[in-house]
């Protein structure tokens, strides 16, 4: 797998698992100490992810990087499949 598709399968797993918990981006940016511009940045896939920040979304929403990174897209019927481990 190639790291954009790494990136966009974590954008879409963070994304499912945070809306999944109710939660808004600007509320887990907040839970970040970060403002609702850079999250949404991003989440939209606008702004480089770091490490650093891809461990501190996946802990914040009690998922593992590894798992968030390894999502499994099924591109033959546009559906995602996700599992979680959670942490």
């Amino acid at each position: 797998m190639n790291s954009v598709v790494e990136i966009d399968n974590f954008i879409k797993a963070i994304r499912m698992r945070r809306k999944s918990l109710g939660l808004t981006q600007t509320g887990l940016a907040d839970k970040l100490g970060w403002g609702r511009d850079k999250y949404a940045r991003m989440e939209g896939g606008k702004a480089r992810i770091t490490f650093i920040d891809a461990y501190r979304i996946s802990s914040e929403l009690g998922i593992g990087l590894s798992d968030a990174i390894n999502l499994n897209v099924d591109r033959s019927n546009s559906s995602y499949s996700i599992s979680f481990r959670y942490v």
